[in-house]
């Protein structure tokens, strides 16, 4: 009998070493009432196979979770993976039929869509332009369907977008998505926790801060630069360690687009430049826009024309300072910041009410003489005194001193990646204990070079205990030199949390003698002077 949900279904059926036996795989075998035809292929700790419908009678693409794969955070990954992409119906997502257990076999009806990722599509110049802006066009539809039901992609790559042979593409693979709203059932990632794809991930997202639609921009535009370039912004070269590419996105500015490709259009390098912007605040959050943005470009470049860039985006935060409206002719003037308007008011006011008063007294004493004699010539009007009216002087402004804010744990890591000797910047963030600054120094303990030495000089100098994650990934990721100064400062240092550590420093470790100095390490621990 079979107990199913639109989304959650279990099935008992066969015994679970055909089940598992079946994920090598077999044609024929069934997953709850798919019947398997062949393997797609596989990637991470899911595998992708093409299967029948039984019911409906239609092909499908049936991911699935093996129990021998499937953590605690694995499952909670595949089961996000279905529940947001049952919140979106676009032409430009794929669509999820269906998902469930069977015999502890987590797996996943989707639409099977004929073709190939885009990545297929890059080769060593990309691709044209217009073909190019195109897609990304069609991305950024599917996208801007996928925030507006609340969730974030955190993963845009060509590898994710598929594209059909009817040149329809879909964003697949939601593994890592992000619910903002999290009150609903959904999963957020621990802030402090990097995930996605190195190449393509946002600088706030490679600090494993928090991210929103921005994120999935930055990953549209490295992902529109690899189409036209035909590799990555912050590609430097085969098989580069995570953290030294995530370094470069943190630290440098996105390559001039039309410095390496002159023949793209000035419309396009500008809207991958504001995509690629470093600074959150900076890059387009809506991306219906963009896509409406890309269109045109699309359009002219098919008619031959060159596309007009349009001005840049609105910063995605709106400012909670209203916009100064501009007076009407018939709009009375109003007072500048200087007092410049206020001083001439004063000044025509004062010089009109003086030349008043002298008309007036004028007027009086020639009213008051005597009327001349016939003979007598008239006498002339009194001299009118010269009123030497000189203009207020206008008020001194105050000028309010202007608050230098804090730099951000971000702009200090920044800074101690262009400049290792900056012993002033890395200090203040060793200073810290917010989750902002601990997820800086992570990313700092495992970066190659002076800086990444220097941030672990100071964490074990220092004793900062609440900077413990970043000990631990300069344990774990660094080179032979570096993880023999941490282990022995912490043997030093003697910390409860360095037991633990060091265990799991001695189990896991890639390399044989820094296991081995670990567990030398925790044994001294031990031993009681």
């Amino acid at each position: 009998m079979t107990t199913e949900h639109p989304l959650v279904a279990t099935t008992p059926r066969e015994p679970m070493a055909r089940k598992q036996a079946s994920l090598s795989l077999l044609p024929g075998v069934r997953i709850a009432h798919y019947r398997v035809l062949s393997q797609l292929g596989a990637g991470g700790m899911s595998r992708v196979f093409l299967a029948e419908d039984e019911r409906l009678g239609r092909k499908v693409a049936l991911k699935t979770l093996p129990p021998e794969d499937a953590d605690e955070e694995g499952r909670a990954r595949f089961l996000r993976e279905a529940q947001a992409l049952a919140r979106v119906t676009h032409k430009n997502v794929v669509q999820v039929f269906a998902s469930g257990i069977d015999e502890d076999i987590a797996w996943m009806a989707l639409e099977y869509v004929e073709g190939e990722p885009l990545s297929a599509l890059i080769g060593a110049g990309g691709v044209d332009e217009e073909t190019a802006v195109a897609l990304a066009a069609q991305a950024a539809r599917g996208l801007a369907a996928v925030h507006a039901v609340g969730v974030v992609h955190r993963d845009v790559k060509p590898d994710n977008l598929l594209l059909d042979d009817q040149a329809v593409l879909r964003i697949a693979d939601f593994g890592i998505a992000l619910f903002l709203d999290a009150g609903r059932g959904g999963f957020v990632t621990q802030k402090g926790v990097a995930v996605g794809t190195p190449h393509f991930m946002a600088p706030e997202q490679a600090r494993g801060g928090g991210v929103d639609a921005r994120a999935d921009a930055w990953g549209l535009g490295a992902t529109l630069f690899s189409l036209l370039i035909g590799r990555p912004p912050f590609y430097l070269k085969e098989d580069e360690p995570d953290l030294d590419i995530l370094a470069r996105v943190l630290r440098d500015p996105a390559p001039e687009l039309r410095a390496l490709k002159p023949s793209v259009s000035a419309a396009t390098a500008a809207l991958v430049a504001e995509l690629l912007a470093g600074d959150p605040d900076k890059r387009p959050a809506d991306l219906a826009a963009v896509a409406d943005r890309l269109d045109a470009i699309a359009d002219a470049l098919a008619a031959g024309e060159a596309p007009e860039a349009p001005p840049a985006f609105e910063a995605a935060a709106a400012s909670s300072v209203p916009a100064a409206e501009t007076p009407t002719a018939d709009a009375a003037p109003t007072t500048t910041s200087s007092g410049v308007g206020a001083g001439r008011i004063l000044v025509v006011a004062a010089l009109f009410l003086a030349l008043g008063a002298v008309a007036s007294f004028q007027v009086a004493a020639w009213v008051g003489r005597p009327p001349p004699a016939d003979n007598e010539p008239p006498a002339p009007p009194p001299a009118v005194p010269v009123v030497d009216v000189a203009p207020p002087a206008p008020p001194t402004p105050t000028l309010e001193p202007v608050p230098v804010p804090e730099p951000t744990a971000d702009e200090l890591a920044t800074r101690v990646i262009a400049n290792p000797s900056d012993a002033e910047s890395l200090e203040a963030l060793l200073a810290r204990a917010d989750n902002d600054a601990k997820a800086a120094l992570v990313m700092l303990a495992g970066v190659q070079g002076a800086a990444g030495d220097a941030a672990v000089r100071g964490i074990t100098s220092g004793r900062a205990l609440h900077h413990i994650g970043a000990i631990e990934r300069a344990l774990m990721m660094s080179s032979r030199t570096r993880a023999k100064r941490v282990i022995d400062a912490l043997v030093d240092w003697r910390p409860f949390e360095a037991i633990a550590l060091l265990e799991r420093v001695s189990r896991e470790h890639k390399d044989a003698l820094v296991r081995a100095q670990a567990q030398a390490a925790r044994e001294s621990l031990f031993k009681v002077e």
